[in-house]
């Protein structure tokens, strides 16, 4: 899910595993989405920004398309289905997007600061086991649990 809703064509991924003898506890929901949704969407208004486009443009321009579902992404997650174009114009819409951009541009030239975010976001549900998750020859994956308190002798 490294490239969030967009058309990424390459992703490079760094992972650092460290031993310790302190207690394997985390938050059990949540954990690192948010953070990695936020790395995503601030790419792309980066992007936006480097092109002077509207981050709304660059978003819409690098979804993909409906024809190239069930689409892989460069991590090997499938995508079934999805119509990404069609849920954030119809936000756009609702928003008044066009209208608050235009009000975003005079409070600009008053020297106001008036910021208009943008977010995609993909969830994804019942993730089993795919080829996706198999390892690499050579690579080992250890995994081990402790008590955390709840459970009996």
């Amino acid at each position: 899910m490294a490239s969030g809703c967009y058309k990424i064509p390459a992703i490079r991924v760094e992972i650092v595993g460290v031993l310790t003898n302190k207690m394997s506890t985390d938050a059990y929901r949540g954990a690192g989405r948010p953070e990695a949704t936020y790395l995503v969407e601030r790419t792309i208004d980066l992007v936006a920004a480097e092109l002077k486009k509207d981050p709304a443009e660059v978003r819409l321009k690098n979804f993909p398309k409906l024809a190239e579902f069930p689409y892989a992404t460069p991590t090997g997650v499938i995508y079934d289905s999805a119509n990404y174009p069609r849920s954030l114009d119809l936000a756009l819409k609702l928003s008044g997007y066009r209208k608050l951009r235009q009000e975003q541009a005079k409070a600009r030239k008053q020297g106001r600061c008036v910021g208009i975010g943008l977010s995609t976001y993909v969830e994804i549900c019942a993730m089993g086991p795919s080829s996706a998750m198999l390892p690499e020859a050579g690579n080992r994956l250890r995994c081990a649990s402790s008590r955390a308190g709840w459970s009996t002798s």
